[in-house]
């Protein structure tokens, strides 16, 4: 992906507020959870993704662009944020709520 969108030593290095992680392997890490989420990807074993029938379905169809908005036309996704959001919300105080949003990306934050 790197290589692909030409990111400069600086994109590739640059870090989340917190310092504990690069900018780009969070946005990896998220957008394959999502992926999954939705059905598109599948772990046939440990440290390895594939893409589903259902992502192969998506992909033959040559969507303009895959974000959230496109990913909540699966029930399986839309349940996750549901739950996720559920979760966030019964977890944490506003204090909490407010360092934890430091590592979602900025698209989620609506």
């Amino acid at each position: 992906m790197i290589s692909h969108f030409s990111l400069t030593e600086e994109e590739i290095e640059e870090l989340l507020p917190s310092g504990q992680q690069t900018v780009i392997v969070n946005r990896v890490a998220w957008a394959r959870t999502y992926l999954k989420k939705a059905g598109l990807l599948d772990n046939p074993k440990r440290g390895y993704v594939a893409i589903s029938e259902k992502g192969k379905e998506v992909i033959a169809k040559n969507p303009p662009e895959i974000n959230v908005q496109f990913l909540n036309q699966f029930p399986e996704f839309q349940e996750f944020r549901e739950k996720r959001n559920r979760q966030m919300e019964e977890s944490h105080d506003a204090t909490d709520l407010e360092n934890s949003k430091k590592d979602i990306p900025p698209n989620e934050m609506v």
